[in-house]
C-alpha cells in the first residue's frame, strides 16, 4: 500500500511540475507497447570437466572442443513506458523515458562433450554427456533518450539511444552415456537465472492522433553484455559417481519493433 501511495504522489508531483496543460513546453506521458522481434543468442564458448569420485581417471579427449553456437527465435514484446517530452521548439523534439517490457522468447540448442575414462581397475571406457540448453528471456527494461525533428505540427521523426537491462532464465537438461550404451543419466534439469546490461539504439516516428493521444512506431536494436553461467552436476550411474562442472556463456541481442499508444498529461 505504501508503494502505491508513493507512486500516486510521484505522478501527481510530476504532472503538476510540467504544468499539465496544452500550452506547456513539457509533456508528461504514459503509454502501452506491443510488438514483435528476433531474439538472438550467440554462445561464444562452452567448456566442461568431469571428475570421478571413486578415484578413476577421466581425460578430456577434445580439450579444444569449445564450439560457438548461434540461435535466433521470435520474441513477443509487451509492456509500457513513462516519460517527459520537450515540445517547445518549432523544429526540434526531445524526450527522456523509462520503459519495461516482457520479452517472451525461447532459444534452444544441443551440444555434446566426450571423455576417455579409465576406472580403478584400468578398464578403458568411453564416456560422454549431452546437454540441451534452453535460454528463456523474462523481461527487459531501459532508460532511453529521444531527439527528433518535427516534420509537421503533428508528426515527429526521432532517434533513440539508451541503456538496457535483460533478465533471463537458462534451463539445462543433461544426458550421460557410457560406451555408446543407453543413457544411464537423463532428464536432469539445472536452472540458472541471469541478468546483464547493454545498450540500445533505434528510430521512431510519433504522430498526434487525436486530442492528447500519440501513436508511436519504433524499431530498435539492443545488444547485451556477455554473461557466464556455471553449473555443478552430479552424474550418478549404476557403475560410478562422477561430478561435472559446466561453464556456459551467452551473448544476447534483440532486434524488435513496437507500436505504442501514449497519453499526454
Amino acid at each position: 500500500m505504501a508503494i502505491k501511495k508513493y507512486a500516486f504522489l510521484a505522478i501527481a508531483l510530476l504532472t503538476s511540475a510540467v504544468k499539465a496543460d496544452e500550452d506547456s513546453c513539457y509533456k508528461f506521458y504514459v503509454g502501452g507497447d506491443l510488438g514483435m522481434g528476433i531474439f538472438r543468442i550467440n554462445h561464444p564458448s562452452f567448456s566442461s570437466s568431469l571428475t570421478d569420485t571413486d578415484g578413476g581417471e577421466i581425460v578430456n579427449d577434445f580439450p579444444d572442443h569449445n564450439q560457438s553456437y548461434s540461435n535466433s527465435a521470435a520474441a513477443f514484446i509487451g509492456g509500457g513506458r513513462i516519460g517527459l517530452a520537450y515540445t517547445g521548439s518549432e523544429c526540434w523534439y526531445a524526450a527522456i523515458e523509462g520503459n519495461i517490457h516482457s520479452a517472451s522468447s525461447t532459444s534452444s540448442f544441443k551440444i555434446g562433450r566426450y571423455f576417455h575414462y579409465v576406472d580403478g581397475e584400468d578398464i578403458d571406457e568411453y564416456v560422454a554427456y549431452f546437454k540441451t540448453a534452453t535460454d528463456r528471456t523474462k523481461y527487459i527494461a531501459g532508460i532511453n533518450a529521444h531527439l527528433g525533428y518535427k516534420l509537421t505540427e503533428e508528426a515527429v521523426f526521432y532517434g533513440i539511444i539508451g541503456a538496457k537491462y535483460l533478465n533471463g532464465n537458462l534451463f539445462q537438461n543433461f544426458q550421460f552415456e557410457e560406451n555408446n550404451d543407453e543413457a544411464y543419466f537423463t532428464d536432469t534439469i539445472v536452472c540458472n537465472r541471469y541478468n546483464t546490461w547493454g545498450w540500445t539504439a533505434g528510430l521512431g516516428i510519433l504522430v498526434n492522433s487525436w486530442c492528447n493521444w500519440d501513436l508511436r512506431l519504433e524499431t530498435l536494436y539492443a545488444k547485451f553484455g556477455n554473461r557466464c553461467v556455471s553449473s555443478n552436476v552430479n552424474f550418478d550411474t549404476d557403475h560410478d559417481n562422477r561430478n561435472g562442472l559446466v561453464t556456459y556463456q551467452n551473448n544476447p541481442s534483440l532486434f524488435y519493433g513496437v507500436v505504442s499508444l501514449a497519453y499526454n498529461f
